[in-house]
This record gives C-alpha cells, sequence and structure tokens, in this order.
C-alpha cells in the first residue's frame, strides 16, 4: 500500500434560513378514474428556496389513500425529488387525493414549481395500468409573508491522513429508487481503488443495515470485487442505506474509485424489476488507522465413476449413472436433490435460502443448479434463494431446477410433421425424464407430439404433427434441460431429422431446425 498525506476540503451549501422561508403545504391528487393495486410516481421540484419538511424516509408526507404508502424526498442540490409508493391488495381508486407533504419555500408556490411523473401502476391482477395514470398537484396550503432573500454560506472541513499507515474508511452503500425489494444482489469492483476492504471472504468487515432482510456479504479478494445478496420475506423499500464496509485506504478516495452493479432484484411477489433498482456508494467517512487480517478457502473436487462409493461421494453406479432419471445417481456421484434443498438435506427450509443465496455470491461451493436454479435461468442468483425462501414457508408450489429450452422451425415452409432427433452428447447432461417421461409440452397449437428421452444415448426424440398443417418459423416443443453446473452452448446440441411431410402428407425437404433458451 502507498502511504500518503492527503487533505479532504468539502463545501457544504446551506439553504436559506427557516426565517426567509414560509410553512406550506402541498397536495397530490390521483387525476385518472382508474382502481390501482400499485402506483409509483415522483415529484421533482426546482424553484429556488423550495424544500419539502425532513429528507429521506424522514420526509414530512401525510398518506390520504386507502393503502400502503412510502415516501422519500432526495433534496440537496439543484433538484428535490419526492419519490411515493403505494400498495393496496384490494385496490385504490380515483380521483382522489393522495398526499400532503409540508414544505418550506421563500416565495409563492405554483404547480408549475413541481414535475409530476408516474412510474408504475398496475391493477389488482398485477396488470400494469395503460396508459398509467396522472398524479398532480392539487392544491397549496400556505401562511405568513414571503420573502426573496435568501443567503448562503461555505463551510470548508479537514482531514489529515497520517503517514506512514493506512487510513480505516467507512464506505456506505445505499439503494437509491423508491421500490420495495424482496431480494437484491450487487457488486462493488474496486480495482482501481488505493486500498482494499478490512477482512476477506465472509470476514469482511460490513456491516448489513437492513434489519429486516437477511445479507450475505463477501470480498472475491482475487478479483478486487465485493458482493452482496439481499433477501427479505416481508420486502424492504429504498432509498436507504444497505451497508457499512470498512475500507483501508493509502491515498484519497473517491466514489469514481468505485463500480457498482446491480446484477438481480425482484419483488417480495417474486417479480423481477425492471428496470434494474441502483445501488451507489453514498458516503465516505475515513479517520487514521486500522488493520487487517486475510483468510484463504480451498476447495476440493472429488471424482467419481468406478463402481465403488468412495470419499466424499453420495452414489456411485459407475456406468449406471445418468442426469436424466428423478431420484437416480448422478455423473457426478451426487443423488438426485431436490429442487429447492440446497444443502443436499433432504427437506426444503429457511437453510436452504440461505445456502443459495450464499452460493450466489460464492460463499459455498459447489451449489449444483439442478438443487439450486428453481427460476432455470442456469445460473444461481438471490431470486433463486427467494424462491426457496418462499417455497420453505408453503408461499409456493413445488419448485422446478431445470432450465427450459425452446425447439423450433426456423424457415419459412409449410409442414404437415416433422420427426426429429436432438443430440446433446457435449453437454454431458441431459433432458429432465428418462423415456416418455421427459418434461416436454408441446407449443403448436392442435398438435399431436410424442417426446422420448434417451440419455445413455444422449439424443431425444421428437415427432410433432398437426392435422391441416402448420407454418415455420415456429417453436415446436419446450423441454426442461439438467443444466448441472453451468447452461450449455447452442453448438453442443445437434439436428437430425428423419421424417418430415407437407400439409397433404406428402415428404418435403427436412426443415432447418434451432433451440433457443
Amino acid at each position: 500500500m502507498r502511504a500518503a498525506i492527503a487533505v479532504f476540503s468539502t463545501t457544504l451549501a446551506i439553504a436559506a434560513s427557516a426565517d426567509a422561508q414560509t410553512a406550506c403545504s402541498v397536495t397530490f391528487r390521483l387525476e385518472s378514474a382508474v382502481t390501482a393495486a400499485s402506483l409509483q410516481f415522483e415529484a421533482s421540484y426546482t424553484q429556488p428556496g423550495t424544500e419539502l419538511v425532513g429528507s429521506g424516509a424522514s420526509v414530512s408526507c401525510t398518506n390520504l389513500a386507502p393503502a400502503l404508502p412510502t415516501f422519500t424526498d432526495t433534496d440537496g442540490g439543484a433538484q428535490g425529488v419526492l419519490q411515493a409508493a403505494y400498495i393496496a391488495p384490494s385496490g385504490f381508486s380515483g380521483p382522489r387525493d393522495l398526499v400532503v407533504c409540508d414544505m418550506l419555500t421563500a416565495s409563492q408556490p405554483s404547480p408549475s414549481d413541481f414535475t409530476v411523473i408516474v412510474t408504475d401502476a398496475t391493477d389488482t391482477n398485477f396488470q400494469t395500468i395503460s396508459p398509467l395514470p396522472t398524479v398532480s398537484v392539487k392544491s397549496f396550503d400556505c401562511n405568513g409573508a414571503f420573502s426573496t432573500t435568501t443567503t448562503s454560506t461555505t463551510t470548508t472541513t479537514s482531514t489529515t491522513l497520517s503517514d506512514p499507515t493506512t487510513t480505516d474508511c467507512t464506505l456506505e452503500f445505499s439503494l437509491v429508487d423508491a421500490v420495495e425489494v424482496g431480494s437484491l444482489q450487487w457488486s462493488v469492483d474496486y480495482a482501481a481503488a488505493p486500498g482494499e476492504f478490512a477482512g476477506s471472504a465472509a470476514s469482511v468487515q460490513c456491516t448489513n443495515k437492513v434489519t429486516s432482510a437477511f445479507a450475505s456479504i463477501q470480498d472475491a479478494e482475487a478479483q478486487s470485487s465485493v458482493n452482496a445478496a439481499y433477501i427479505s420475506l416481508a420486502g424492504f423499500t429504498g432509498p436507504r442505506v444497505l451497508a457499512e464496509c470498512t475500507f483501508l485506504a493509502d491515498d484519497v478516495l473517491s466514489v469514481n474509485d468505485f463500480t457498482i452493479t446491480v446484477s438481480d432484484a425482484s419483488t417480495k411477489q417474486l417479480a423481477p424489476i425492471t428496470p434494474m433498482p441502483s445501488v451507489v456508494l453514498s458516503d465516505i467517512d475515513c479517520t487514521a488507522g486500522t488493520t487487517t487480517t486475510t483468510s484463504t478457502t480451498t476447495t476440493t473436487l472429488l471424482d467419481c465413476g468406478n463402481g465403488s462409493i468412495e470419499g466424499g461421494e453420495e452414489c456411485d453406479d459407475g456406468p449406471s449413472n445418468d442426469n436424466a432419471t428423478p431420484g437416480g445417481c448422478r455423473l457426478d456421484c451426487r443423488e438426485d436433490q431436490i429442487c429447492g434443498d440446497g444443502d443436499g438435506s433432504g427437506t426444503v427450509n429457511v437453510i436452504d435460502a440461505q445456502w443459495v443465496l450464499k452460493a450466489a455470491i460464492h460463499l459455498v461451493s459447489p451449489c449444483v443448479l439442478t438443487a439450486c436454479d428453481p427460476t432455470g435461468d442456469a445460473r444461481v442468483s438471490v431470486s433463486d434463494a427467494q424462491r426457496v425462501l418462499f417455497r420453505s414457508v408453503g408461499l409456493i408450489p413445488e419448485l422446478v431446477c431445470a432450465l427450459p429450452i425452446v425447439l423450433r422451425v426456423d424457415q419459412v415452409i409449410a409442414l404437415g410433421s416433422v420427426a426429429f432427433d436432438v443430440h446433446y452428447g457435449p453437454t454431458n447432461e441431459s433432458f429432465l425424464g428418462e423415456g416418455v417421461d421427459v418434461d416436454c409440452i408441446p407449443l403448436v397449437a392442435g398438435a399431436s407430439a410424442t417426446f422420448t428421452n434417451d440419455s445413455g444415448n444422449e439424443a431425444l426424440t421428437i415427432d410433432v404433427s398437426v392435422p391441416g398443417g402448420f407454418t415455420g418459423p415456429i417453436d415446436l416443443a419446450e423441454c426442461r434441460f439438467r443444466a448441472v453446473t453451468a447452461k450449455p452452448s447452442e453448438s453442443d446440441f445437434s439436428f437430425n431429422v428423419f421424417d418430415s411431410t407437407g400439409p397433404t402428407g406428402n415428404p418435403v425437404p427436412p426443415p432447418a431446425l434451432d433451440l433457443d433458451y
């Protein structure tokens, strides 16, 4: 590490003094005649001398709607933003007043001082209300005289880093969007930062600040990345502080030294949040002196296949192992796990949700996709952990840990039937289910279809026919694939069409086939 002496200089803008502002209130109203089960809007304001009372989640706003509300105010700088979100399982209808907020203003307020944008609204069937309803500023209620005089003051504070020691800095990471989150996964790339996080792996010195959520935070030092995952059955709402971490700096830190990426986020109802919410480095606070320790974790992988159960193997049928038959001995000599049973105990419980959560940020290994990937996207993520948690308390039915693969005709052609084999040998894995019990469904309307999986010969046979014919390009079938360790490459699959007819039953040239995940 490189020691240095540095001076931090911060200019603090102080708002117009209270005696130059007048206390008012502003009322926001849902103007549209709609029934909403959820509603989210933001109101930005830029008028000099105008601010809402309170900030963040402490903004002084009173709910007027029969719904569960959250209000946050991001103020400071040239623009303030009030963000409001409502949830009402039974719905509430407009037109109606939504919320009244206290404000301070140095001049007569006008509706044009606020720009109100509705960002999301759904009905009681979880469908997006289109077009989005309108929310506006209904009225102001002010008392007292107005003054156009404002003053500003600057204050300078300094912190000196002592030489030759490193500097102990507290980094604060925050969710900045006013969204309700059931699960959230994000990472911090600190390769450009002068220093390192205190601690390592799961012992990284980070504190979860979301009391209603279980959090797993780890430092992947080799990649200069801290990975964090949160899961909450009740959900939590931004803006809010997510975590505080200790960073050992050997030079001046800047927020630009850190790159934060949100890789997964969903609501407590398991729906993906689109677009992804934002997580930022919201504060850097440095004081002198600290020490750190590091640790190393080594994982040993076992071999199998000689017909005997040895070492840490769970099973070993030698040549009889396969990845298709439910309950069978897998090619990696592991018993077929229940989807969601991350720790292999035979049941799905809250511990499994924690296991999958840790696997999502590589704190435990291995966590095979057939046990830990109920979303079926061939990766273990915080959304998988959220689903496992819901299953463990009986809120959702059985989970399925398999990648859905769509087989399709990929050209313009009229067909009456097509029969083909899908060879998947290079994947070293299999479609879910053996023989006619393979997990496949037809996607062509009115089709008669048969599916047979021969995992021994690593081939899936599909035969689709439609009275009166069908026309490509068209999706033929969706089949679940046991992606055990990673999503297979499309080049690992090949097709052999052994029969194809036109709408009248006459033979036609084999159509071009393709697959998609």
